[in-house]
């Protein structure tokens, strides 16, 4: 029986190289100081969540941020693995492992193999602010969001006895064919 083969070769990831990154580095601390008087009147108040996630993405992946000392016990290598910052929705590598990691738990434990829609549903710009100033309304939205699919299912399939599984994601920022979306539901239906 052959060898199995090396594991492959720990390079970190240098986040602070990226473009995105950069620009934080670089505009956050000024982006802070004329938040209130620039952004302020028009966006409302700083949500409080927004500098601790800045502040822990740009310590993210880098060991001025936190590391631990990792040690092969066969070849006795050793490297320093920089703490991640698990910033939800922010950081890119952080979302897109969380990201992975969610749709392997779907498909492995949630979803049955049936058939699926995904769905795109955006906001009217005249009540997006609304969602900006009170983010409890996105509960309510998503809940709304799940009763039209309901119903669009029942009147589809003339039936009352169903109900669809959702899988919902609000996306609060970005931008969806070519105008503003700060406020965007997908949804993954299954009727």
């Amino acid at each position: 029986m052959p060898a199995a083969a090396p594991s492959s070769v720990y390079r970190p990831r240098h986040p602070e190289r990226s473009d995105f990154y950069k620009i934080f580095e670089q505009h956050f601390e000024r982006y802070l100081l004329v938040y209130d008087e620039r952004y302020e009147p028009r966006w409302g108040p700083l949500r409080p969540a927004v500098q601790p996630a800045v502040t822990r993405f740009l310590d993210c992946g880098r060991l001025q941020g936190g590391f631990a000392r990792v040690r092969c016990e066969r070849s006795r290598a050793e490297h320093l693995l920089a703490f991640s910052c698990s910033c939800r929705n922010f950081c890119p590598s952080c979302q897109a492992k969380r990201a992975a990691l969610f749709a392997e738990k779907l498909v492995s434990d949630v979803l049955e193999p049936v058939p699926h829609q995904h769905i795109t549903l955006t906001i009217p710009r005249a009540i997006r602010g609304l969602f900006r100033r009170d983010r409890r309304l996105l509960g309510i939205l998503a809940r709304s969001a799940f009763d039209a699919i309901r119903k669009t299912c029942e009147a589809s399939l003339e039936r009352r006895d169903l109900r669809p599984a959702v899988v919902l994601s609000i996306q609060t920022f970005g931008r969806v064919r070519r105008s503003r979306s700060h406020a965007c539901l997908a949804l993954a239906s299954f009727c």
